[in-house]
């Protein structure tokens, strides 16, 4: 990113999704018998600043996923 008093900024965005207990919000829900959480995604966003006498570097990271509970949900029986 190029600013307007002539510096520049580096900006990046990594997410890292879990493998262990994914699914779609419907199906995968809470936690398993092994303690993974359903749908959990890390995001890290780092910003660096370069300056010719010492660079910056600033990182965010921000996690979430289905609440850490055993969950349960059974459909509709029968017809309406």
């Amino acid at each position: 990113l190029q600013l307007s008093s002539g510096g520049s900024l580096q900006l990046g965005v990594v997410s890292r999704r879990s493998c262990e207990h994914a699914g779609t919000r419907f199906k995968a829900r809470g936690i398993n018998d092994d303690g993974a959480c359903a749908n959990f995604v890390e995001t890290e966003q780092i910003l660096h600043v370069p300056r010719a006498a010492s660079s910056k570097t600033y990182v965010l990271v921000q996690v979430r996923g289905s609440a850490p509970l055993f969950w349960e949900q059974r459909g509709k029986q029968g017809n309406p």
